[in-house]
């Protein structure tokens, strides 16, 4: 079975490079991993019609249809990437100049920042906004990476435990790094 839906998404993504926007691609890879079925994916997109700008991907998880861990490990699957495992995220916290609530509202979590590469962990690949966020803060290559969202919004916890007071700025051990 795993064969059979690695090869429906791979066929899905194949000749578009917007494949995390493409519902069709993300109905048939839940569906060919036994995840979900027509009518659930169709009952979906009623409530996102009706509910706004929530996207599909989070839409399916808050309703429980589907797992936030089977979601994130068929959004990597989409991807072509492997899903971040707890050992991939980092013991301390990359200087970055993102806000804590950016990256708890968001559900990402930066894992490696230089001057030119930017290594970022998401809960949602479909989510143009927060692409479009990352890649103007970076200034470098923009490298995004599935992860599961508790997982990510568990490490920003732990990474950022004294930042929680702040004021939502960049920050890292109470000093300010915004203006970086």
């Amino acid at each position: 079975m795993a064969d059979q839906a690695a090869k429906i998404v791979s066929s899905a993504q194949q000749g578009s490079a917007d494949y995390q926007r493409d519902d069709v691609a993300l109905r048939s890879a839940l569906i060919a991993l036994g995840l979900l079925n027509d009518k659930d994916f169709a009952r979906a997109q009623q409530v996102q019609s009706e509910s706004g700008d929530e996207s599909l991907v989070l839409l399916l998880v808050r309703l429980g249809m589907v797992s936030e861990r089977a979601m994130a490990q068929t959004q990597a699957t989409m991807a072509g990437m492997p899903l971040l495992k707890l050992d991939d995220y980092p013991q301390q916290a990359p200087l970055s100049s993102l806000p804590l609530r950016f990256l708890k509202d968001q559900c990402l979590l930066p894992l490696a920042v230089s001057d030119s590469h930017f290594a970022c962990a998401v809960a949602d690949l479909s989510n143009d906004f927060t692409r479009r966020a990352l890649a103007m803060a970076c200034h470098g290559e923009l490298e995004l990476r599935v992860g599961v969202p508790s997982e990510i919004q568990a490490a920003i916890e732990r990474l950022y435990a004294n930042d929680a007071s702040s004021d939502g700025a960049g920050t890292r051990g109470g000093e300010d790094f915004s203006a970086v």
